[in-house]
């Protein structure tokens, strides 16, 4: 019996076709995979950051919401939006913002906005410090840093950053005499708003167990003293002192001039307000 005839092997030419064939198909797969789990998500992130305008409402866009697959995965999209590279997340203030809107659902993203507070542009440093306060307490690790931040060039990232403080309350217990610090470098010509945000962030880290006479004097100077142009700063002087309450009663004479000889109308109308709230004629808000 005859052996069979062996079977020709394919030339090396069909070998390599086959083989860069089969390369190909892989690569392309795992190109298309890669698109479709990563690509494609920072996509419509991106897109999304860049199409809606974000009011400061507490409130998430519903928009926002079901474009991004609901409120836990929108905070992961967006998360990992800010940690992309300068050059592909071209919008991070706007990613921040959205991200605010999430409250204290966005504590997972308290380490990453650590690591923005140290950003070179003003801009995200500040809208890094405003989502930690819209996370709240939960954002206490973050504390150390904003102490630092409290004396950073820019006025607003200052201003924020005491607020920010303010919002995440007891836990910000430690921060304290870096506020005090940076309130003794106020002035009047220039830091009205400052100097009220940071009482009040004083406040409402410790309330009355904390607050000095020198920080409600503090308050008091920009009711009586605070330039003539800046009403809106007088009038969050004024009501800084309605949420302290009773404790505010010392500086009642300041108020008392603001109700007589303030020359803003509406001044006058919410200093003699808060008067009546202070003194218990009136429940405070």
């Amino acid at each position: 019996m005859s052996p069979e005839p062996a079977t020709p092997k394919p030339p090396d030419r069909t070998r390599r076709a086959v083989i860069l064939a089969t390369v190909g198909i892989v690569v392309i797969m795992g190109l298309a995979m890669f698109y479709v789990a990563v690509v494609a998500p920072l996509r419509e992130t991106h897109w999304a950051v860049d199409k809606y305008h974000f009011a400061f409402s507490g409130q998430p866009s519903g928009q926002l919401i079901k474009r991004l697959g609901g409120p836990e995965r929108a905070v992961r999209r967006l998360v990992t939006y800010l940690c992309l590279p300068r050059w592909m997340g071209t919008n991070r203030r706007g990613a921040l913002e959205a991200l605010g809107e999430f409250g204290p659902e966005a504590k997972n993203a308290v380490s990453v906005l650590v690591k923005m507070l140290g950003d070179a542009e003003a801009g995200v440093r500040d809208r890094a410090a405003w989502v930690l306060g819209e996370i709240g307490p939960e954002a206490k690790e973050a504390v150390p840093v904003l102490e630092k931040l409290l004396q950073d060039e820019s006025w607003g990232v200052r201003e924020t950053t005491a607020e920010t403080l303010g919002l995440i309350g007891h836990g910000a217990r430690k921060a304290l005499p870096a506020l005090r610090e940076a309130l003794a470098k106020c002035t009047m010509d220039t830091d009205v708003d400052e100097i009220v945000t940071i009482v009040k962030a004083i406040w409402r880290i410790g309330g009355k167990s904390v607050i000095s006479e020198t920080e409600l004097k503090a308050i008091s100077e920009v009711v009586v003293f605070g330039p003539s142009h800046r009403t809106t700063s007088r009038l969050r002087a004024i009501r800084a002192l309605v949420a302290m309450g009773a404790v505010a009663r010392s500086e009642e004479r300041a108020l008392e001039h603001a109700a007589r000889k303030d020359q803003s109308k509406t001044v006058r109308a919410a200093a003699a307000d808060a008067l009546k709230k202070i003194r218990g004629e009136e429940p405070a808000p």
